[in-house]
């Protein structure tokens, strides 16, 4: 592991420490819209056990994967802000926009700096227009056919599109296949074993958010 590595890890995990109690707050209780209906049941403390976990293990893997750069600081809050819309969806089939906005902005925000510290304009180009591209196309699929993409789904795809894009188009595309693979894979095996009807659908927004992850972990 290269000194890099090292300390991209322990900065990591110990930003999923500090986050955690946050997302595990925001997913026992996501912030809704005041017209939203509440969902039907309420996450235990296991959940919000899971939900703390999920975070430092995060934010660990990235910080080791990002490493000890200037784009770090953006990833953690990328990978805090998906983990917690990921379990919102997971447990509560919601992906709060006042979740998903503050995620994208802070995250574009940490890349613009550290585009302008590393010289590296032309990344967060990429990264504007992925999560722009994603957003709009994720956008027309909801008007196209609302019952398969929620609106929801479609703001998420913004902070996902623009994490990707900070490593280039074809990741980009990588990490959006990866994602609805993830989606379908885990579709048939519950329906196989009798967990989910013909017709039913798991949470998109987990394995976009899960797809964006296992991309980046593994490309990058």
């Amino acid at each position: 592991m290269s000194d890099l590595s090292a300390a991209g890890i322990t900065v990591g995990l110990g930003f999923g420490v500090a986050v955690s109690p946050i997302v595990a707050a925001l997913v026992a209780r996501p912030p809704l819209d005041p017209t939203a209906e509440p969902p039907a049941h309420r996450p235990t403390g296991k959940v919000r056990l899971r939900a703390g976990l999920v975070t430092v293990v995060v934010c660990g893997v990235t910080g080791l994967r990002v490493g000890w750069r200037w784009p770090l600081p953006a990833f953690l809050v990328f990978s805090a802000g998906l983990a917690a819309l990921g379990l919102c969806d997971r447990y509560w089939r919601v992906l709060p926009k006042r979740v998903v906005y503050p995620t994208w902005a802070a995250g574009l925000v940490g890349l613009a700096v550290a585009a302008g510290l590393d010289h590296r304009w032309s990344a967060l180009t990429d990264a504007a227009v992925g999560g722009s591209v994603l957003f709009a196309v994720f956008a027309v699929l909801h008007l196209a056919a609302p019952s398969a993409i929620a609106f929801g789904d479609a703001r998420l795809a913004g902070p996902v599109g623009t994490a990707l894009g900070w490593w280039g188009g074809t990741t980009v595309i990588a990490g959006l296949t990866a994602g609805f693979v993830a989606a379908a894979v885990v579709s048939l095996i519950l329906i196989a074993v009798g967990r989910l009807e013909r017709r039913g659908s798991v949470p998109l927004g987990t394995y976009l958010a899960a797809g964006a992850a296992i991309v980046v972990w593994a490309w990058h």
